[in-house]
């Protein structure tokens, strides 16, 4: 009776669909492993470049934060001086002239100026 069954071509066919469901199945899961996998590795780089990126920003805090850089900003770009010192500009038109002109000596006295003078 076993053997008849097995036989049947009826039994045949339906263990084919079982194992069409159960491979389709299967491929379906190991697609959407091999999805998941890709994705925590894009993510894993994605971190890597963020902590990256975070210690590149810290050191870059750390220099612009010291008292010596901040100094060079102001005296660089804002033209400021130490009190007691003078800035000297030499115009380069006159400079055969040794025309001499003297800015504004602190910052408190350019800010003075500012708010209070008439110009």
């Amino acid at each position: 009776m076993m053997r008849s069954l097995l036989q049947s071509k009826i039994v045949l066919l339906l263990l084919c669909i079982v194992a069409l469901i159960a491979g389709f199945r299967l491929s379906t899961e190991i697609s959407r492993r091999m999805s998941i996998d890709r994705e925590i590795s894009d993510i894993q780089r994605r971190t890597a470049e963020l902590r990256s990126e975070r210690n590149s920003l810290s050191q870059m805090i750390s220099k612009l934060s010291t008292d010596s850089f901040i100094e060079s900003e102001a005296r660089d770009k804002l033209n400021r001086v130490r009190e007691g010192e003078r800035v000297v500009v030499i115009n380069p038109a006159t400079a055969g002239d040794s025309q001499l002109q003297h800015l504004p000596q602190t910052f408190v006295q350019d800010w003075w100026r500012y708010f209070f003078d008439s110009k």
